[in-house]
């Protein structure tokens, strides 16, 4: 599986998650992305996820030195790197998931360790 956030990259791909980076700002961090799963002639939206990275800077309003704020997801083959973690924005996000079951490809999480 790759996880990609290049629309043409993950169609291409048997099993692909694509991840389109929203602008929601949440007190200056950007970590909301859509997730959409690519399994053979499959495409099912997954919903919402906030992700981080491990490379984001703690961002504090007395400071003017500009910080890292924004998550950015590597293009990898298979779980992002150590130091991601994820969160489903809504039950219906985890329900879809489980509802892919242990055979697919993607299993309980999809985004990795």
């Amino acid at each position: 599986m790759i996880i990609t956030a290049d629309y043409k990259k993950a169609k291409r791909y048997e099993c692909a998650l694509l991840l389109v980076k929203d602008n929601w700002d949440d007190y200056s961090y950007q970590t909301k992305f859509y997730v959409w799963l690519y399994d053979g002639s499959q495409e099912i939206e997954l919903g919402y996820v906030k992700i981080i990275s491990p490379d984001l800077d703690d961002d504090s309003s007395l400071s003017n030195v500009k910080k890292n704020t924004s998550t950015s997801i590597p293009e990898v083959e298979g779980d992002l790197p150590d130091g991601y973690f994820s969160l489903g924005q809504s039950l219906e996000y985890y329900r879809k998931i489980s509802e892919l079951g242990v055979g697919s490809r993607v299993i309980d999480h999809p985004l990795g360790k």
